[in-house]
């Protein structure tokens, strides 16, 4: 469908605005095929828009010592700064607008992340001159490399700055008084984020501060993969005030934030049709094109293609456009209820449990409570036990759960039985939090195998495993090994898979290798031991995937791989006497459920639902799955749908069976 283009105007509603020179192209969020142009001689290829505020944008040329503020929908709305004429020329690394320039208190600030100084200039100064102050102290690495601790992620909040240490990480606040002094005091130390996708080399896209309603938050984007391009989690906090202390955000009291490049965002979403409430809106990471959209409420992940008729010279670094009457409706914050309030169905002791056999289980509620998605029938909620309260799931197998507090602490929970079985003390402090975790069968089994891997980046010959173990009936304690191998392998974000005596883990580039684990007693001593090894000669059966998966189902150990928005579908079982990849046609009367934490395959026991993958995505309230009947990806009353986009992915799920499977 070819877009609809509008000449010389502006939309209403939040866009994004990509800029080609001297023509700026808007793209509304709701109207994927409308787009408008304006032309503005001012914005010229020697322009780059480096902040914005309230419907304005911080204009930056001739490489950083010109700058001026421009709001689009004002005619002649230009205001001219004086430029800089510091010696040495400043090294700007970060840009920020206070407030809009009717604020009496507007400053802009450039931050010089190579001298550790701030610049700043008051808008109200008549004289309207440059300050520039260093702040920064010195930090050294272990290695005993010097550098400055700099400020990141500035922002204003009810009328004050705040930003974090990029070394330190911490919380600090920032105050520009009357004689243009620069007070900076420490506040508290920033949130330590627990990742759910542990295991994988992990790379953080975006660290940054946004105010929302007067709250202050922190967001943290995280990707994996060997190119470090595949989106893995969004993890957000909010600040407590009172307590100085990070709490991970429950929901952004109903409103909607956008990131761009240069800053971020929020207001109402009933101002922009189609902009969903409580969700953090990014461009994507490669230059596509892509839109997603994370909630808060619910930890879904959504893509979209908000302008596919943008022309690809325009498509890097796009900004977030909000128009004037949206902006002053942000002094109109919707506080909504918690998540629970809607979606609590009834209670754990008198809940009918579903005959379906497999439900979607999620942490909410800043990981106190348990959402369980039937895939049939709906959802209820459920309180974590108190012991085990801001724990998150690393694995799911047999009805039960493994659970890491993030530190050294690790338990087993039957989250139908409340039964709790603590581990001992991991080896290392950031074992549970980094490492992909997979145990082998009931862990009220004495036979029970927990493991863990983590890897360090591998060089182009050779990789490097992290490797902790512990049984239930053996020795109380974790036993941690570092192996070799002499070949890549990019440890993936999906957790081990134990198939015949040893765990099985597929890698981001789709290779496989196996770890076993033995024991043996000799001269009465009791010996652990733990070997790795990469399949090299097992070829990889497909390129240019998005996702892959690794389970066993039916006695064999298969594999399902995904290309980039659901384009295409493949599974296969691994033939060990031929060591190849066989391509399957059909899991006849199984059904399969995949996610990052654990995949499994069980007997279709609801007539229609064998051979499906089903997935943790939704749209509306309706689960996705691929059929291998029909080659196509469904959703559960909706019928087939062509592409992954406008659906919602749940980032940090997992099955677990259900008490009557």
């Amino acid at each position: 469908m070819p877009a609809y283009c509008e000449r010389n105007l502006l939309p209403l509603e939040p866009s994004l605005l990509y800029c080609d020179g001297e023509e700026q192209t808007f793209c509304p969020l709701s109207q994927p095929h409308k787009i408008y142009r304006k032309t503005i001689s001012a914005l010229s290829a020697d322009s780059k828009i480096v902040a914005h505020s309230s419907g304005w944008f911080l204009l930056a040329y001739q490489q950083d010592t010109h700058f001026s503020l421009w709001n689009p929908t004002i005619s002649d709305s230009f205001i001219h700064l004086p430029p800089l004429s510091f010696n040495p020329t400043p090294q700007i690394e970060h840009y920020l607008l206070s407030s809009p320039p009717e604020d009496p208190d507007c400053k802009v600030l450039l931050f010089d992340d190579v001298l550790g100084s701030v610049i700043f200039i008051r808008l109200e100064d008549p004289h309207k001159e440059w300050t520039q102050i260093q702040y920064a102290r010195s930090f050294t690495y272990p290695e005993g490399k010097e550098t400055k601790d700099c400020l990141d992620g500035c922002v204003s909040c009810n009328g004050k700055l705040y930003g974090f240490t990029f070394h330190g990480s911490e919380l600090v606040i920032l105050d520009v008084d009357k004689a243009n002094s620069l007070l900076i005091e420490p506040l508290c130390k920033m949130p330590n984020v627990m990742s759910g996708t542990a295991g994988a080399i992990v790379s953080v896209i975006f660290r940054r501060l946004v105010e929302c309603c007067g709250e202050l938050l922190y967001v943290e984007i995280l990707l994996v993969g060997s190119k470090m391009d595949q989106l893995s989690e969004v993890h957000v906090f909010k600040l407590d005030f009172v307590g100085m202390s990070w709490k991970r955000a429950e929901s952004l009291m109903g409103q909607a934030v956008f990131l761009d490049a240069v800053g971020a965002s929020s207001f109402d979403p009933a101002f922009g049709n189609g902009i969903e409430a409580d969700s953090i809106y990014f461009t994507d990471l490669e230059d596509k094109g892509l839109l997603y959209s994370f909630n808060v409420a619910d930890g879904c992940l959504s893509i979209t293609l908000p302008c596919p008729s943008i022309p690809s010279s325009s498509l890097s670094s796009p900004m977030i456009f909000v128009p004037p009457d949206v902006w002053l409706s942000r002094a109109t914050c919707r506080l909504i209820p918690k998540l629970h309030h809607t979606q609590v169905l009834q209670t754990l002791e008198t809940c009918h449990y579903s005959s379906s056999p497999m439900m979607l289980l999620l942490s909410i509620n800043d990981m106190t409570a348990f959402k369980f998605v039937d895939p049939i029938h709906g959802s209820f909620i459920m309180n974590v036990p108190e012991l085990l309260k801001g724990s998150v799931m690393r694995h799911s197998r047999n009805g039960w759960l493994l659970m890491s507090d993030g530190k050294f602490s690790m338990s087993f929970l039957n989250p139908f039985t409340e039964e709790i079985i603590k581990l001992p003390k991991t080896p290392r402090v950031d074992c549970p939090r980094t490492y992909a975790m997979a145990f082998s069968s009931l862990p009220t089994s004495p036979d029970c195998i927990v493991i863990g891997c983590g890897a360090f980046p591998p060089t182009d010959t050779s990789s490097e495993l992290r490797i902790a173990v512990t049984t239930m009936g053996g020795p109380n304690k974790w036993i941690e090994s570092y192996t070799e191998h002499d070949a890549m392998f990019w440890l993936n974000n999906s957790s081990p898979v134990f198939y015949k005596g040893s765990f099985y883990l597929l890698d981001l580039e789709g290779k496989l290798s196996v770890l076993k684990y033995e024991e043996e007693e000799i001269d009465l001593e009791f010996h652990q031991t733990v070997s790795w090894k990469i399949l090299t000669e097992l070829e990889i059966p497909c390129t240019s995937f998005h996702q892959n998966f690794l389970l066993e189902c039916d006695e064999k150990l298969m594999s399902i791989f995904v290309g980039q928005t659901g384009e295409w579908l493949q599974i296969y079982s691994l033939d060990f006497t031929t060591m190849r990849w066989e391509n399957m046609e059909s899991l006849e009367n199984y059904v399969i459920y995949v996610s990052q934490s654990s995949s499994t395959a069980i007997e279709a026991r609801i007539i229609g639902t064998n051979n499906r993958i089903y997935f943790p995505r939704f749209r509306d309230n309706c689960i996705l799955y691929y059929s291998l009947e029909t080659r196509e990806f469904h959703l559960n009353g909706q019928g087939i749908v062509k592409s992954l986009y406008d659906t919602r992915e749940l980032l940090l799920a997992t099955w677990i069976e259900s008490p009557r499977s």
